[in-house]
């Protein structure tokens, strides 16, 4: 086979493999394609129901703060060292427990992290899941989109978590 079919071949072969790592990321999140009007699921603590698309109920929060959530704010922000948590969305994607985040680096230089969210059951003693996320070089004042990975489940229902900042440079 010649090197023009081959790279035909792997292109081809690409293209179906994220489309359908696409369609089965797309299922289970809101928007995402499915086919029973009414079905519902909890993805992440957060209830989805079928309208042809998924939607979400407002029924069922995915999380609840932790205790160590300043209570200045409305949107219970979490800061440790020079990075506070803006925003957090969690779920169990591809078999993992997953948060999404927002951080902006408060610190007047740039910073890069290793940094943890750890999510506990609702009373807060027990954990349940840990992640990690890492970014390198945030400028002052900037924020960033950070994954957290874990190796434990998602748990379901509600439960609270803490973010912090292990080592920072």
């Amino acid at each position: 086979m010649n090197s023009k079919k081959k790279l035909i071949l792997l292109t081809a072969t690409s293209c179906v493999l994220l489309g359908s790592l696409s369609a089965a990321y797309a299922a289970n999140s809101v928007g995402g394609t499915c086919s029973k009007v009414g079905q519902s699921t909890t993805v992440a603590g957060q209830k989805l129901t079928c309208s042809l698309v998924w939607t979400t109920s407002k029924t069922e929060p995915s999380a609840t703060p932790s205790a160590a959530a300043s209570t200045a704010s409305t949107n219970k922000l979490l800061q440790d060292k020079s990075f506070r948590l803006e925003s957090i969305t969690f779920s169990a994607d591809f078999g993992m427990a997953q948060a999404i985040t927002r951080l902006t680096n408060t610190s007047n230089r740039s910073k890069s992290a290793f940094m943890t969210v750890t999510i506990f059951d609702e009373a807060g003693k027990k954990v349940l899941s840990t992640l990690q996320g890492v970014v390198n070089g945030v400028g002052a004042g900037q924020t960033v989109t950070v994954t957290f990975l874990g190796s434990g489940d998602l748990p379901t229902g509600k439960f609270t978590y803490r973010f912090q900042v292990d080592t920072e440079i």
